[in-house]
């Protein structure tokens, strides 16, 4: 069953929507406020998608979608506000959201797009699975790596930026291309953090295995992965 986190200071939008989805067969976790959503995100059992308003007391749905985008675990939302302006759908896709549906909306449409977000997200985990290069492991589901089969304990930024990596090994990445990617494209902070990022996951390879070096700076370009047996 999967566990929708609705987040909606409106109770009677949020008992309204909890409803409906409960009888479409979904497990429902609610929050008024970022701060409840910020909880309820992490907590031991995530949500498997994030239906968010955007004007909550404590700041806007903006805000909370860039954060979750800039996290290294995909998690799909779905936007559903009364803010019905152009501008506003377009920021609403552009900061990350899958999806954005206007108040009012037919209770049938809601459920429906639901289900296709969630279709599309199972759809992408079942397609991509693990990925392998050398002796790395990635596994897209829980986002988590192995070196030679063991674990590496990583951050979501590394796991990020490693899932990149890994995605297209022959690719030469570069720093502002993964800083948009992990760190999403509003990030203000300095670009040489993703250089930190790489030192930290090529620190944390080597105290498994010394000798090991398969992240390749490409001088003047960026970095990339390079799979040996």
């Amino acid at each position: 069953m999967s566990r929708i986190l609705i987040v909606d200071d409106d109770p009677a939008i949020l008992s309204g929507v909890s409803t409906l989805l409960e009888q479409a067969g979904y497990e429902i976790v609610q929050a008024a406020s970022l701060a409840q959503a910020r909880a309820q995100l992490q907590a031991f059992n995530p949500p498997s998608l994030v239906i968010l308003d955007l004007m909550l007391p404590d700041g806007d749905g903006f805000e909370l979608c860039r954060q979750i985008r800039q996290g290294a675990q995909y998690l799909p939302i779905l936007m559903l506000s009364a803010r019905d302006e152009l501008h506003d759908r377009v920021e609403g896709l552009t900061v990350g959201a899958d999806d954005y549906l206007t108040k009012p909306f037919a209770p049938a449409e809601l459920v429906a797009r639901v289900r296709a977000i969630l279709r599309l997200a199972q759809h992408q985990r079942e397609t991509i699975g693990s990925l392998e290069c050398g002796k790395l492991r990635f596994d897209c589901e829980l986002q988590r790596a192995w070196w030679d089969e063991q674990l590496l304990e990583l951050t979501p930024k590394e796991s990020g930026v490693l899932f990149q990596l890994m995605r297209q090994p022959s690719h030469v990445w570069g720093r502002l291309a993964l800083l948009q990617t992990v760190w999403g494209t509003n990030f203000l902070g300095d670009s040489r953090i993703v250089d930190v990022c790489v030192q930290r996951l090529r620190a944390k390879i080597n105290q498994l295995d010394a000798h090991a070096d398969p992240i390749q700076t490409v001088r003047g370009f960026g970095y990339r992965l390079k799979c040996e047996p």
